[in-house]
């Protein structure tokens, strides 16, 4: 059941709102009106866009990707509690004020040990096809993506730390690229000029499993542009 929740002056400038998207702020704002007392939310993105954007034309991907957005500013986190998982607001109770709370969700101190960010992807690769973990193997990475994209991306701990998890449940520098070479193949970030494919945002192991796996149709022009290089 939606409630009416209160926004603060202070919201509209603060640095982790404004480096939102608009799209995303939105979102973040829609999701106080939609979660329980606690500041939870179930992550299902199609109940998400139903709620939020229902008469907006924007795909189920768009909708994660402005979640994405949302985790990677420190506003929302994801976790799992009793098989199923959930959007926590970080700071809720900075933001909101609630004399009889009425939760319906389990809160993020019920979680199970394991949570999206943490949980290993289980993923058998024969010993002979591993790379060589490399002290620099983080930051070759982040300059592979930057040369594609004509980013300036930066070693962040938090994406040093993902991608040392990403190398111990198996994956390999083939991997990654190959997981974003699909991404990068893929009409949505075309059209949004790449600008989701952030090293933070690929080291997290269902996006990369996501990308890894998929089939990915080219199109025309971009097959004939890689043709020619």
């Amino acid at each position: 059941m939606a409630r009416a929740r209160m926004i603060k002056p202070e919201f509209w400038i603060s640095e982790d709102i404004t480096s939102c998207t608009l799209a995303a702020r939105l979102l973040f704002v829609g999701l106080w009106n939609f979660c329980d007392d606690n500041g939870v939310h179930p992550h299902a993105t199609k109940t998400i866009k139903m709620e939020i954007f229902p008469g907006d034309n924007m795909s189920f991907e768009e909708i994660e990707t402005y979640i994405q957005e949302l985790v990677d500013n420190d506003l929302v986190v994801i976790y799992k509690a009793q098989g199923k998982e959930y959007l926590k607001v970080k700071n809720w109770d900075k933001h909101q004020r609630i004399d009889r709370p009425k939760c319906r969700y389990p809160n993020i101190d019920k979680a199970d040990i394991e949570t999206p960010e943490q949980a290993p992807v289980k993923k058998v690769v024969p010993a002979e096809t591993k790379d060589p973990i490399k002290e620099d193997a983080c930051e070759t990475y982040i300059s592979y993506i930057n040369s594609r994209l004509g980013c300036r991306f930066q070693k962040t701990n938090k994406v040093m730390a993902q991608f040392n998890a990403r190398i111990k449940d198996g994956f390999t520098g083939a991997d990654f690229e190959k997981a974003f070479e699909n991404a990068v193949a893929d009409e949505f970030h075309r059209k949004n000029n790449f600008k989701y494919l952030t090293p933070e945002f690929f080291t997290r192991p269902d996006i990369l499993q996501k990308w890894l796996n998929a089939k990915i149709v080219v199109p025309m022009e971009a097959a004939e542009f890689d043709a020619e290089r």
